[in-house]
């Protein structure tokens, strides 16, 4: 929850740069903020006990939205913008541009173990991304909107595939390494 209030100060707060890199920082911003808030409050509801499971919470969220007029088009549009996000995380682990946000003070150098827990990181991200994209936008096609569309239900996509442990445990290891990662990234970072 702290994450989420941080990028929404960060959004309110005045930049200086030009207009459009402001309006582009803002809104990223905001957009991170309000996903760390709902990923805040859907932990705090679960760990507390005081809510459903986040498959049970996902699946009726994607069958109110199916229910609204065009909303099959929106679950669509939001599973394949999930998806791209998926994609853009791999790519940024892959050719390593996380390394452009770790602007060293002193002009440290990046460590290669830092690295290597970004790239590792920022691929299982995005594949769990992309997986949970891939349910939504399946739950959209087939007009399904009982589907399981949350992480969980990626998880146990994953789980029930050929060697699905194997991929499981990849995926915690990716998901730790991101964990790693952005505890590296707030010594590193200039915010």
């Amino acid at each position: 929850m702290a994450l989420a209030v941080w990028h929404l100060i960060e959004a309110a707060l005045p930049h200086h740069r030009a207009l459009r890199d402001q309006v582009v920082d803002r809104g990223r911003a905001a957009g991170k903020g309000v996903l760390y808030g709902v990923l805040g409050w859907t932990a705090l509801r679960v760990v507390t006990g005081s809510g459903a499971d986040s498959g049970q919470t996902t699946t009726e969220a994607t069958g109110t939205l199916m229910s609204a007029p065009g909303g099959r088009l929106l679950v669509g549009v939001v599973g394949g913008c999930v998806v791209a996000v998926g994609a853009y995380h791999v790519y940024k682990g892959v050719a390593k541009k996380f390394v452009q946000d770790l602007q060293g003070t002193g002009r440290r150098e990046v460590s290669r173990a830092i690295e290597w827990l970004g790239m590792i990181g920022y691929v299982a991200k995005g594949a769990a991304l992309g997986v949970v994209g891939a349910l939504i936008g399946t739950a959209a096609l087939q007009a399904d909107p009982d589907q399981p569309t949350g992480l969980d239900a990626a998880l146990k996509t994953l789980r029930d595939q050929p060697l699905g442990e194997v991929l499981l445990l990849l995926v915690a290891v990716g998901l730790a390494a991101y964990g790693l990662y952005s505890l590296a990234r707030a010594r590193y970072s200039t915010m």
